[in-house]
């Protein structure tokens, strides 16, 4: 319960269980349809689909703000940079995010606490309403992707450069001679140790 069976690596391993790694387009009957457009058979099929997001300490019309749908397993709430709403300035959300998210989470909350001590900007209504924007046609791509904000590396870097952590945020130009990765170094050994890095 809960665990791996000790004899499902050796089953893999021998054949008789297949890994696939195409998305799953849809179900029928017990034909499972694939993105490659290949389809098979199954007696039986475990949805391990993690868990549902629930925000009861929101009211009904915060959810809606939000654009909240926790039937929504990818993409619950409509956010931008899955940190954002202009309507609630005084709220950030953190790790509201499907994918590899310990370094996204610490970036977004640098970023939130950034902002509420206002030693960062806030981003500017124009570049919230294109992310929620970016957001929202994420939520309705079909196949829905397994992970909704797939360019992990580009997220983070960019998380990075909104709190000012990305190493090439740190480097000035009129300061470091061209092309001397001296500073950068520098930087990348003796600056802070973060998941980023």
């Amino acid at each position: 319960k809960g665990q791996v069976p000790v004899h499902f690596p050796a089953a893999v391993l021998d054949g008789r269980l297949e890994v696939l790694c195409v998305q799953v387009t849809h179900l029928d009957g017990k034909a499972a349809f694939f993105a490659d457009g290949s389809s098979q058979e199954y007696d039986a099929v475990i949805f391990a689909t993690g868990y549902q997001l629930d925000l009861p300490f929101l009211s009904d019309d915060l959810r809606t703000v939000i654009e909240f749908n926790p039937a929504d397993l990818l993409q619950p709430a409509i956010l931008h940079e899955c940190v954002w709403r202009p309507e609630l300035p005084g709220l950030a959300f953190v790790g509201l995010y499907r994918g590899p998210f310990f370094a996204a989470m610490e970036l977004q909350a640098r970023w939130a606490c950034g902002v509420f001590s206002g030693r960062l900007a806030p981003p500017s209504a124009e570049e919230v309403e294109r992310g929620l924007q970016t957001e929202r046609q994420i939520r309705k791509q079909q196949p829905r992707p397994q992970f909704p904000h797939g360019d992990y590396v580009g997220m983070t870097e960019a998380l990075a450069h909104h709190v000012g952590v990305h190493p090439a945020s740190a480097l000035n130009a009129r300061t470091m001679p061209e092309n001397s990765d001296a500073e950068l170094g520098r930087l990348l050994y003796d600056g802070p140790l973060l998941p980023f890095h």
